[in-house]
Order: structure tokens, then sequence, then C-alpha cells
């Protein structure tokens, strides 16, 4: 609770100097795919692993001039993969000839803080891109547990960050860069483009898991 109100309180701060002509508020919705990097640990591709994305954020932008400004973008972002391959049953009773698959899905609230530039191509379109850094936290998330070769049913377990779960790491820290097209309509602008979100810490400190969207 702490750490939520300290982004609520940062993002209330910079949202009161909105008034300005120099401040610019972004709201902006998203959806894609999500999946870990395991690294060499398992061979498997992270990109034939991956769940659906979405996320929203609420972006205030203050102006260094008339092509850059600097801003933060407090937000929800879903992030996951389809396969968690360091995932054990625990001491739950299974069948021997279980084959076990585990999809993650996990919740987070992140605060990245950008560099955004604006350059006009033709007529009112501009290309706009950015790039940045921040923090994340893994607010709540689960697993849906698939059992093959036998009846068990599937499974949705939440995860339990006090428990069995200890291991997972709830902070997250990655790059954000995005590039796409604006267009002014009426006081505002309408935006769309691609992100890419690169994460530089494991989310299982087991094992390689680095987040991607």
């Amino acid at each position: 609770m702490r750490l939520l109100s300290a982004f609520s309180l940062l993002f209330l701060l910079l949202f009161s100097t909105s008034l300005s002509s120099q401040t610019t508020l972004t709201i902006t919705t998203q959806m894609g795919k999500a999946w870990q990097n395991y690294g060499d640990d398992f061979p498997i591709n992270g990109y034939e692993q991956n769940i659906t994305h979405y996320g929203f954020s609420a972006a205030v932008f203050r102006a260094i001039n008339h092509r850059l400004a600097i801003g933060v973008a407090p937000g929800f972002m879903r992030r996951g993969a389809a396969c968690e391959p360091s995932f054990a049953p625990g001491n739950r009773l299974v069948p021997p000839i279980s084959q076990i698959d585990a999809t993650l899905y996990l919740n987070y609230l992140q605060l990245p803080f950008f560099l955004r530039a604006e350059f006009p191509i033709w007529g009112k379109l501009e290309v706009v891109a950015q790039g940045g850094a921040g923090f994340a936290y893994l607010l709540s998330g689960f697993r849906e547990i698939t059992y093959f070769n036998n009846f068990v049913p599937d499974e949705r377990l939440d995860l339990d960050f006090d428990g069995v779960d200890q291991n997972l790491n709830r902070f997250d820290f990655g790059w954000t860069s995005s590039i796409g097209f604006g267009y002014p309509i009426g006081k505002g602008k309408l935006r769309i483009s691609g992100e890419h979100y690169y994460s530089f810490l494991d989310m299982n400190q087991n094992n390689t898991s680095l987040n991607r969207n």
C-alpha cells in the first residue's frame, strides 16, 4: 500500500501542473503479446510461448522544447508466459503419468520515465518516438494449470507471495521504447504506435525469466 500511495502521489503532483500549455496528458491503451525470455536455462522459444498482453497508462509530459518532452507514465500491465518450465505442483497428489503445463498471468503496476520526440513528416502528420526506463511492482497473479494424459481437471492457482511463491521477484525494472504516428484532432492528438518492453530482472529468482511484451 505504501508503494501504491507513493506512485499516486507522484502522479498527482505532476498532473497538478497540467494547466500549463507546456504540460500534456496522454491516455494510452494497448494490446499485444507477452512472454518470458528463459535464456539458456530452458530450450524454449519465448515468442512461441506468449499470452495476450494488455495495459493502460496515464502519462504526464513536460515540454523541453517544441520537439522534445520528458514525462512519467504510471499504469497497469498484464504480463506473463504460456509456459512456466520451472513450475512444480508441490506436495499435491498428481498421477505419475501426468504432464503439467502452467500458464502464468502477472499483474504489474509500473512507473516508467520517458523522453519523447515529435517530428512532422507530412502536413499535420507527425512521427512520435519515445524511450525510457522504470520500475514495476507485481501486484497479483495466477497460474492456469493443465494436466495431460489423465482425468485431473484444469485449475487456477493464485500466486502466494508469502508461501510457495516466495521465490518470485515482485519488483521489475525494464526499458520501454515505442514509435508511431500522431495526428491532431481538436485540442488533442490521436496516436497509434508499436511498443516493446524489455526487462532486466528475473521474475523467478531461481532461473532466467525476463519479462517481454
